[in-house]
């Protein structure tokens, strides 16, 4: 049965928040490894003088990437729906005593129409949003002249994450029209009717990047299979530096 939009993202709210409690009770959600560190310094290699930058993370989820940037950048703000996610969110900037960051359960819609944000991040959010377009004219109005729009996103070609999806209980959630619609040539055909231009990208990975905590060797089967001609359009996922054409 199809859900209207307010069904479907009560629906996603729900489920990010029981997958939160779970990680929680599990371990923690901020455990550092080779494999998030590679992931935070490649999406990092998309965004220069974070010094003197402001930058909101949209679909934040528990400020995975908003905090570290936050340590970096002049100063950071984070939104999500789920409630849960931002609960951990504050505690952790607040146990990390940081004070140029800030996290709101809200949705984007309700952002201000002003041009504040020298960056925009969308990672692995735009397979969340069915109303992409609407999305996409948001962050026009909340970027400075000159901004920079950053999307990490899962590659639908790429089958490998599909047994990952299922066995992480987020099949569901993913396997929709807005995940295959993801894949980097639609995609970027929705960038251009936007208005925006891809000024760089980026094949990331191939085999699920959780493999680079049990040997380095991944790491490089990643690297040769990404530079491989055709090949690398089945990568994990990719990644989109965009401006607004002028």
């Amino acid at each position: 049965m199809k859900m209207n939009k307010k069904a479907s993202q009560k629906f996603q709210t729900e489920t990010f928040n029981t997958l939160v409690r779970e990680e929680s009770q599990k371990r923690s959600i901020f455990a550092d490894n080779v494999a998030f560190r590679y992931e935070r310094s490649t999406l990092l290699s998309f965004m220069q003088n974070l010094s003197t930058s402001s930058v909101l993370d949209i679909g934040c989820g528990t400020g995975r990437f908003a905090i570290p940037i936050a340590k970096i950048a002049k100063h950071v703000v984070g939104i999500d729906t789920s409630d849960d996610s931002i609960k951990v969110f504050r505690a952790e900037v607040k146990k990390q005593r940081l004070k140029n960051i800030t996290g709101h359960v809200m949705d984007f819609r309700d952002l201000a129409n002003k041009g504040e944000f020298d960056y925009v991040l969308l990672v692995n959010v735009v397979h969340h949003v069915p109303e992409i377009h609407e999305l996409l004219e948001k962050i026009r109005k909340i970027l400075r002249k000159n901004g920079t729009l950053v999307i990490f996103e899962f590659n639908p070609l790429n089958l490998l994450y599909v047994p990952w999806l299922i066995c992480y209980k987020q099949a569901f959630i993913h396997m929709n029209k807005e995940y295959f619609r993801s894949n980097i040539w639609t995609l970027g055909r929705i960038l251009d009717q936007a208005g925006y231009s891809v000024v760089s990208d980026f094949r990331y990975a191939f085999l699920p990047t959780v493999l680079y905590n049990v040997s380095p060797i991944f790491m490089k089967i990643n690297s040769v299979l990404n530079s491989i001609p055709l090949l690398n359009e089945l990568c994990a996922f990719h990644i989109l530096r965009c401006k607004i054409r002028k």
